[in-house]
């Protein structure tokens, strides 16, 4: 797990603007990795 967090926060993240999520077909998400790195890094 990268984040090591649960699947609920991150949605809660996406939902605050923390991330930026990239929507699939269904309800599945994708993200940057780089934004990840950012967000671990607490600069997003």
């Amino acid at each position: 797990m990268y984040l090591r967090t649960t699947p609920k926060q991150i949605r809660n993240w996406v939902y605050q603007g923390k991330i930026k999520a990239y929507r699939l077909l269904g309800h599945s998400y994708r993200f940057r990795r780089d934004d990840l790195d950012s967000l671990l890094k607490g600069v997003a």
